[in-house]
């Protein structure tokens, strides 16, 4: 996989995350709500390299996983146990010259 300044992706943007609920009935019970939500866009290269280069500066980096067109950014925050993770997938590639 490579990513290039001069062309224009359409990817699919995954969040999820794991945080603690505010359903508990005590402050120790850890009970953990998981969400995700997912959104495609049109994006040129270089956009999509500013992004993950910002996300890897995010603080609780725990991975970063790249296979086939997917690219995986897991969070763990040690303080209270949640995680989240962003995925960049690749869905299409094309230059600027089909815009």
């Amino acid at each position: 996989m490579d990513i290039n300044i001069y062309e224009t992706y359409k990817i699919k943007e995954i969040n999820k995350w794991s945080v603690l609920s505010e359903e508990n009935e005590t402050k120790y019970d850890n009970i953990f709500a998981d969400d995700k939500s997912e959104k495609i866009e049109i994006i040129d290269g270089s956009l999509l390299i500013e992004r993950i280069n910002d996300r890897l500066k995010g603080s609780y980096l725990s991975e970063f996983i790249i296979v086939d067109n997917k690219i995986r950014i897991k969070y763990f925050d040690y303080n209270n146990g949640a995680t989240w993770s962003i995925t960049y997938e690749i869905l299409e590639k094309s230059d600027n010259n089909d815009r």
